[in-house]
């Protein structure tokens, strides 16, 4: 009898093993997927605040072809617009022009018009 118990007790403790080992894999790969969706979402919400100030550039850019304001005027309006933007407790909006020189930043207004380090792996 107790090699029967010994036994049995090995495929036992294996099927508990596997399944174990199971439930850990599911629960790490829903994890990663919960995260992953959470990244996708706000990933998402920057792309749809980018391509709104990207709009209100373009109208502003319109009305200075059109000739109802100056291109300065149609720049300074825009930076006035896009520094108001904001989304959630930190979001907000910033513009940097070929030079690397920051053109609206709406949480650090301090840095407009300073030119930003460019790291030199990150060269256009």
């Amino acid at each position: 009898m107790a090699l029967r118990i010994k036994s049995i007790k090995i495929p036992l403790f294996s099927l508990v093993l596997v399944a174990a080992v199971g439930l850990i894999g599911i629960s790490l790969y829903s994890t990663w997927l919960v995260k992953q969706n959470a990244l996708d979402a706000k990933l998402a919400l920057v792309k749809e605040h980018a391509q709104s100030a990207r709009t209100i550039v373009d109208a502003f850019h319109a009305k200075a072809v059109k000739g109802e304001m100056t291109d300065d005027e149609a720049k300074t309006a825009a930076a006035n617009v896009l520094r108001t933007m904001k989304w959630g407790s930190s979001g907000y909006i910033f513009v940097y022009d070929f030079t690397a020189t920051s053109i609206v930043h709406g949480g650090i207004p301090s840095r407009e018009g300073k030119t930003c380090p460019i790291p030199p792996t990150a060269r256009f």
